[in-house]
């Protein structure tokens, strides 16, 4: 019996971790996709987006969760100095509350996320308390009280890359498809005839906006039916 009991378990664990990774990596595309899709002025729920979509939308959320788990599972060196190691285990996440304060524009929630991070660093390394040692507690309410503090800095970092996403798209980016319309009926469906940035084409319509010339720019939203376009003509940008 015991034997079987240790069998299922075995095998529930990686099954766990797979299921709470998905489900991380889905509420997490979702997060970046709402952030994006709002800056725009556009409502998420209504271009149909998929499981798919989400799931590629949390790449760089899904690369932040490894790297808690790595970390959770980092025991500390019984040889190091004890607060030291305390602080190495959470100076590995700096890199992304830098990334988040310089993308954020100044948001009031990232900057409040970011200091909540540092003082409850800065308490912790003075405790010698170390990241795996929290994740591993004996005491439930301090592991859910860890996950939802790690859930809270992940989400706002990643509605934080949406936001920065969108901007970029109009103001600067590379990668952004330029197009221009020739309309069945000018009379019905007037457009100023400038050269725009698609959005996203979806649901029988395309969504675009004019280039901005910087981040804090307001954001001119254009929606066009597929009936009402006889030409379209795209282009890559190259500056």
């Amino acid at each position: 019996m015991t034997s079987d009991n240790s069998s299922l378990k075995k095998f529930l664990e990686p099954t766990f971790v797979v299921t709470a990774l998905t489900g991380f990596a889905y509420l997490m595309g979702r997060i970046h996709l709402t952030a994006y899709y709002n800056t725009f002025g556009i409502d998420p729920a209504s271009l149909g987006l998929d499981l798919t979509d989400f799931l590629y939308a949390s790449l760089s959320s899904i690369g932040i969760g490894l790297i808690y788990t790595y970390q959770a599972y980092s025991e500390p060196k019984s040889s190091e100095n004890p607060r030291r190691s305390a602080l190495s285990s959470y100076s590995i996440f700096v890199p992304f509350i830098a990334i988040m304060l310089i993308v954020s524009d100044n948001s009031v929630a990232t900057m409040i996320a970011a200091a909540a991070y540092f003082i409850a660093t800065a308490l912790l390394t003075i405790r010698k308390i170390h990241f795996a040692t929290l994740v591993s507690s004996s005491n439930a309410s301090t592991r859910i009280l860890v996950i939802a503090a790690i859930s809270a800095l992940t989400a706002t970092f990643t509605y934080t890359l949406g936001q920065n996403d969108a901007r970029n798209l109009l103001a600067a980016s590379k990668q952004s498809t330029r197009v221009k319309f020739t309309l069945n009926d000018p009379g019905k469906v007037t457009i100023p005839n400038l050269e725009y940035i698609l959005i996203a084409h979806r649901n029988n319509t395309y969504y675009f906006a004019p280039k901005i010339e910087n981040r804090a720019d307001p954001i001119t939203l254009y929606a066009l039916p597929d009936r009402e376009v006889q030409l379209m003509t795209m282009t890559t940008a190259k500056n």
